[in-house]
């Protein structure tokens, strides 16, 4: 029964991919944070949240590839085409990896997390999709923390580690989703801060609240520390002296909240008495020079996607993706993954300072974005991130929003046009769109879309693009 569900489910979701794209990405964020304790039953135990995975990146892509050759190549953002670099380092691991099927699995899901990014980057020159994709981001976390608010009343199942219960929600791991409800954190108190809806506004402090009880019941310390981080950069872009109000809720919640401190302290215990690490940055550090050694013969190309737990004794990933990038996909993978940390921020940078002046909603999306690139950027160098679809598709959803609005100056792309189509028509993908009047020359020319060229009315260029 439960695999005929899921067969319905995909059926329907293909569906929606043909008719609106745009749809279907919004439905996809909205239910993806569930899929993950899902198992149907079988002797292939197929999982939804894999399966939604190849879905997303064949749907996706395939849309992509349609457009362009209907609309010509576009230009990609800088941020696009580092996240195409990242994950064409990819390939790379898998051409080296002796487990050739694990490898490439893992590539899909590096895959998706771009094709996510490029697909959102282009439907997010709509502002009404960029409302939409706030609220579903938002609304995604509704079913993990009723799971995780059940887990700690009832103490039942709870991930035991180090002494503590820690709270999974729909999430095969606490990690993870610390990681995700770090973004809902900062992504709700951007709203919070910077918009001026007073209902909106009590909306988003619920949400906030009850997102940061649950990433404290994860006890993941380095989520903690880049929800924090994201925080203060949310709250110090609106006005910096709000940041000792930052402070002072620190305090309190450590002063209050049993298990907070506890969970610092023993980081100060490099060896427990059976002679193991005695915390788990102490774990890390040793951890880390057993990984560089496995790419001591190789590199260049690394030892192959997945392969530092398949190869460690240890048999996990290594809790640094940039160690990661190097150990698996060598020096070609840790340059592309660090030029695409580094466009994060740049996008961030540039998203807030393109948004200056402009509508107060765009303004509170750049402010979260800013918050959660820097907060992602501290998790990945103790977290493993980078393909974590769960977490991903997420970061590359925000940053797609962000990069559109980035480039809303100088791509006639991007124009209201999209909003009316995709608030009561079809979304142009399935036909030319008419240009805006917005792109009409006064001698009774256009600009094409996506070239920035202007055709006189006998079809002969006038001007040259960009």
């Amino acid at each position: 029964m439960t695999g005929l569900v899921v067969g319905l489910g995909v059926v329907l979701l293909v569906g929606l991919a043909l008719r609106r794209i745009d749809l279907f990405v919004l439905v996809v964020l909205l239910v993806r944070t569930s899929l993950d304790a899902v198992r149907v039953p079988g002797p292939a135990g197929l999982d939804p949240a894999a399966l939604l995975g190849i879905l997303l990146l064949g749907t996706a892509s395939t849309w992509l590839l349609a457009t362009w050759r209907r609309e010509g190549w576009p230009r990609l953002s800088p941020l696009a085409l580092a996240s195409l670099a990242f994950a064409g380092a990819g390939l790379v691991g898998v051409a080296v990896a002796p487990a050739y099927a694990v490898a490439l699995v893992e590539w899909t899901r590096l895959a998706s997390i771009a094709v996510t990014l490029l697909v959102v980057e282009r439907l997010a020159a709509s502002a009404a999709f960029r409302r939409r994709l706030v609220l579903v981001l938002l609304l995604a976390a509704v079913v993990p923390l009723s799971t995780a608010a059940v887990q700690v009343v009832r103490g039942e199942g709870l991930f035991e580690a180090g002494g503590f219960d820690r709270a999974v929600g729909t999430f095969t791991h606490p990690n993870p989703f610390a990681a995700y409800l770090s973004i809902v954190v900062v992504v709700a108190l951007a709203q919070v801060v910077h918009r001026s809806e007073t209902r909106l506004r009590l909306v988003c402090a619920a949400v906030a609240v009850l997102a940061s009880l649950g990433l404290l019941a994860t006890y993941t310390r380095g989520a903690w520390l880049a929800a924090l981080l994201g925080v203060a950069v949310v709250v110090a872009l609106r006005q910096r002296r709000l940041l000792l109000g930052v402070a002072g809720a620190l305090v309190v919640v450590l002063l209050l909240v049993p298990g907070i401190a506890q969970r610092f302290g023993d980081l100060g215990d490099e060896e427990s008495l059976r002679g193991e690490p005695g915390n788990s940055l102490t774990w890390r550090f040793e951890y880390w020079s057993e990984a560089l050694d496995l790419a001591s013969e190789s590199p260049v190309t690394g030892i192959g996607l997945k392969q530092v737990a398949g190869e460690s004794l240890e048999g996990k990933q290594p809790h640094n993706d940039f160690l990661r990038a190097y150990v698996e996909m060598g020096l070609l993978g840790l340059l592309a993954f660090t030029l695409f940390v580094s466009q994060l921020v740049r996008t961030a940078v540039r998203g807030w300072a393109r948004t200056r002046g402009g509508p107060v909603a765009d303004r509170a999306l750049a402010a979260a974005f800013a918050g959660v690139a820097a907060g992602y950027v501290l998790m990945s160098a103790v977290a493993n991130l980078m393909s974590q679809v769960v977490v991903g598709v997420y970061l590359a959803a925000l940053a797609g929003c962000v990069s559109a609005l980035v480039q809303r100056g100088t791509d006639p792309a991007l124009d209201p046009a999209l909003d009316a189509a995709l608030d009561g028509g079809p979304v142009p993908n399935n036909e030319q769109r008419r240009p805006s009047r917005a792109e009409e020359d006064p001698v009774g020319g256009t600009v094409e879309p996506g070239t920035g060229r202007r055709v006189s009315a006998a079809g002969e260029a006038v001007t040259g693009g960009e």
